[in-house]
């Protein structure tokens, strides 16, 4: 379905993420966010703020009907030579390393 698509619009998974922007299709990402209990962290919306920064992706942090219609209309698709994939690569390790080092901060102060 991601190939067929003209454009994905997805939850920030990195999986999903990384499909869309193999295949150069424009994305839109609604990341789930610890606040409303959809996620136990804010990892998601920490990958689709660092994603976002890079011009991959567009973002919509408080889903509604014109929010979405924007996001959609404003995005584009990223092509990914060789280059970009190495930075988008480095940009989803950053992000993993700072989780583990916020978990590590956690796990050293206790409960």
């Amino acid at each position: 379905l991601t190939r067929a698509a003209r454009l994905v619009v997805t939850h920030a998974a990195g999986g999903a993420i990384i499909l869309a922007l193999q295949l150069c299709k424009p994305l839109v990402v609604v990341p789930r966010r610890a606040a409303k209990g959809e996620a136990l962290d804010d990892h998601q919306y920490q990958l689709a703020g660092a994603l976002a920064a890079q011009g991959r992706v567009r973002v919509v942090e408080e889903p509604s009907c014109e929010a979405l219609r924007e996001a959609i209309q404003r995005a584009a698709p990223v092509p990914l030579d060789p280059g970009s994939r190495l930075v988008l690569a480095q940009a989803l390790l950053d992000q993993l390393g700072a989780w583990e080092r916020e978990l590590a901060g956690r796990s050293r102060r206790g409960p």
